[in-house]
């Protein structure tokens, strides 16, 4: 080999080793991840978190339901769901959060519900440089949002878009066997003494509709209202349905509810007990929820199904 040619074989080498010790250097940092929650607020993580409490049981569904159970370190004494949420570390309930507890879990992020009103709260937890997200609860369609935006900040966003579209199917495909039916009046009832209701802006009168029913206390004006008896006779409603605990809905043929014995769902005993979690809990399990609504509303729609008969 010439001289001329070994130089440049040499030089050559030196230069790839050189590019190859640049290539095997530190890895650049990771990009933030940032996400506006559902109160508008910016929140910024340097990574995904590890450490997450949650502050509403639709919100701990939704966790598990993305494979995230291992890195929730404390919940709510209301989150029950699924059992491996109840042997959490209980933080305390959904209105009265004990702060010096979630504090000493040290979390990176905070989840909460929009429906829980914790804005103090909220602020305190902002002031000891806890991230905080908002999840809003007013719709079906936030259920989507709040896949995919828990998805996006703790690192999956494709798996929580494949649970959200998947929930989404679901829900359309319940609305679909109900559609072009005669709309069934319905008294949900949130409790009976005083009688509270859902209101117009409440996700529970959403799913009404889309199970083929119509509410007859749409007017409420808040979420969840206390409602005049007197205003449900007037309104004449076809279907009652009461929470229950049961996993599977009930017909309650000897239900007694004098003030109402003359309504048509009273007399033509078309009384339902169907489990509160499943109405009230907008997250994974909100499809059963509303398929088993569909099926005593509609039972001609759902033969299948035992519920409405």
């Amino acid at each position: 080999m010439s001289r001329r040619l070994h130089n440049s074989v040499l030089l050559f080498l030196f230069l790839f080793a050189l590019a190859g010790c640049r290539a095997a250097g530190p890895p650049s940092s990771p990009e933030p991840i940032r996400a506006r929650d559902d109160l508008g607020r910016e929140i910024e993580l340097n990574r995904p978190p590890e450490r997450i409490i949650s502050l509403a049981p639709n919100i701990t569904e939704i966790l598990y339901e993305l494979g995230l159970g291992d890195r929730v370190v404390g919940v709510t004494t209301y989150c029950d769901h699924p059992p491996e949420a109840a042997q959490k570390e209980k933080i305390g309930d959904t209105i009265n959060p004990n702060l010096e507890r979630i504090v000493s879990l040290r979390p990176d992020l905070v989840l909460l519900s929009t429906a829980s009103q914790l804005q103090s709260f909220d602020t305190q937890l902002r002031a000891r440089q806890i991230p905080v997200y908002a999840v809003d609860d007013h719709s079906v369609a936030s259920v989507t949002r709040a896949y995919e935006q828990i998805g996006r900040l703790t690192g999956d966003p494709i798996l929580a878009k494949t649970k959200a579209d998947r929930f989404n199917e679901q829900i359309r495909t319940i609305e679909q066997r109900t559609r072009h039916l005669k709309p069934i009046r319905v008294l949900l009832v949130i409790q009976t003494e005083p009688l509270m209701v859902p209101g117009e802006r409440s996700f529970v009168t959403e799913m009404i509709r889309m199970a083929g029913g119509e509410s007859i206390t749409t007017d409420a004006v808040r979420d969840y209202a206390q409602f005049s008896v007197e205003t449900v006779i007037e309104r004449a409603p076809e279907v009652i349905v009461i929470p229950g605990s049961a996993p599977e809905p009930r017909r309650l043929p000897g239900y007694e509810w004098a003030q109402l014995s003359q309504t048509p769902a009273m007399k033509h005993h078309r009384v339902y007990a169907l489990h509160g979690d499943l109405l009230m809990r907008p997250g994974p399990r909100l499809v059963v929820g509303l398929e088993d609504l569909a099926a005593v509303l509609h039972p001609e729609a759902f033969p299948e199904s035992v519920h409405g008969r």
